[in-house]
């Protein structure tokens, strides 16, 4: 039996054992013997016997993924248990900004860690500005995080591995380079990731000087991922024409820029070899340099598996690539399985490969040019895939989805690859940047019309 059959039954026997183990959670402890049972099988029949080695897979499959979920349920468990005794608390602490801080309207959320406590989510006011790195002393009460709606934001946080907030503490800024503490390679890659997110918010000014505040507020989120300022009526809208996903950095955003950057690599003379390893480094450095957040990891290791698919010539063989994928990212944390997130990425993903060849036979009048055909293809089979999931939790698909990306789609890469054009010229020349303003603002203004009217 090959490596990739067994790692494919084995792969997909641990997903159902999971999922088996979230739906039933009394069921994993009974389950565990299986494994024993299994390797046993597969042990005595070596390869001769293939029946009763597909078997043994699936049975040790299944046993990992009921004893892995077991496991991170009793840990998430003894967790809350142990944090109970801390809310409502005044301390004083110390801890670390572990990631980019959030900005919203009139506040920002850091997530701080602290030997004590964990990660602690720290709501305070807009100013002063925080960094990624900064060492901080913050005094205030320990709060238990409180649902609100039909949202249950507690376990949303503790899926994260956050289990308290801290709001409007007071913040006194101890170190901005304390991470340099923990050796000369760590301060290295923490000194260039400062620099990158650097970048990030040079490039966000850019492209707020430039543009309309509802124009750059879109354009933002569509390339920098920056989701916090658009307006609510805007994200209804955009759930009701089913374009919300062109403000989410997804796999449609990934395989955009990769089609610019094949192109682009050709046209300055470098090969097919040469180009497929320049769109992987742009695509990690761009992971990086919007805050390397699950959706666009998951994203951009779907764009990089297409690469590498065209590249080898083995399309057909991704399909498994993406279930070993999902096995190992729920190995490392089950609840992934649970958020919406993780379940529209890979469902996306098997629909671009399950549905292609059927679209392809539908819409083959379209032109093919910069590879307009090809994305609305990716966009109709994903949404084909993705639809009983957005029924089942957010209640509602867009019938308008498909003619509403039939509009919108065509200009994608067009807007994309200008939007980021035009941050960077920004950087360096207001005056070009003025002149190249004007067609990402027709080319907004026409999205946000789409978006307005099927919405």
């Amino acid at each position: 039996m090959s490596f990739s059959k067994i790692s494919f039954l084995g792969s997909v026997s641990f997903l159902f054992g999971l999922i088996l183990g979230f739906l039933e959670k009394g069921f994993f402890l009974g389950w565990f013997h299986f494994f024993w049972a299994g390797f046993l099988i597969l042990f005595v029949s070596g390869l001769k016997e293939k029946k009763f080695s597909y078997y043994g897979i699936c049975l040790i499959g299944l046993s990992l993924g009921l004893w892995r979920g077991n496991l991170a349920e009793t840990d998430l468990i003894k967790k809350k248990i142990l944090m109970e005794s801390i809310y409502n608390q005044s301390v004083v602490l110390t801890g670390q900004v572990i990631k980019e801080p959030e900005k919203s309207f009139s506040f920002q959320k850091l997530i701080v860690f602290s030997q004590n406590y964990g990660k602690i989510l720290v709501k305070t006011s807009f100013y002063p500005d925080y960094e990624y790195g900064d060492y901080l002393q913050i005094k205030g009460i320990l709060k238990k995080p409180d649902s609100f709606g039909n949202f249950d934001y507690q376990n949303y946080l503790e899926r994260k591995g956050i289990f308290v907030l801290m709001k409007y503490p007071k913040i006194e800024r101890l170190d901005k380079n304390y991470f340099c503490q923990s050796g000369r390679f760590f301060c290295l890659l923490g000194l260039v990731y400062k620099d990158i997110l650097r970048l990030k918010t040079r490039l966000r000014e850019s492209l707020t000087r430039n543009l309309p505040w509802l124009h750059q507020t879109i354009l933002r989120a569509m390339i920098l991922g920056d989701k916090s300022n658009l307006p609510s009526s805007l994200k209804e809208k955009l759930n009701q024409s089913g374009t919300r996903h062109i403000v989410a950095i997804s796999g449609l955003h990934m395989v955009v820029f990769s089609q610019i950057l094949v192109y682009l690599g050709l046209a300055v003379g470098l090969w097919r070899q040469q180009v497929f390893w320049f769109v992987s480094l742009f695509l990690v450095f761009y992971i990086i340099f919007i805050g390397l957040p699950i959706s666009a990891c998951r994203a951009g290791l779907v764009a990089f598996l297409l690469l590498l698919a065209e590249k080898v010539g083995r399309v057909a063989s991704v399909g498994r690539a993406l279930i070993l994928v999902a096995f190992l990212m729920l190995l490392l944390n089950p609840f992934l399985l649970l958020e919406p997130g993780f379940q529209l990425s890979f469902a996306a993903a098997w629909g671009i490969f399950s549905f292609r060849s059927f679209f392809e036979k539908i819409l083959k009048w379209i032109p093919n040019f910069f590879q307009i055909r090809n994305m609305l293809i990716m966009t109709f089979s994903a949404q084909l895939a993705t639809w009983p999931i957005l029924l089942y939790h957010f209640g509602q698909f867009s019938w308008r989805a498909p003619i509403a990306n039939l509009l919108i789609i065509p200009c994608l890469s067009w807007l994309l690859g200008s939007g980021f054009l035009l941050g960077l010229i920004g950087l360096f020349s207001q005056t070009l940047a003025h002149f190249l303003a004007w067609p990402v603002i027709l080319l907004l203004g026409y999205v946000l019309k789409v978006i307005e009217w099927m919405g």
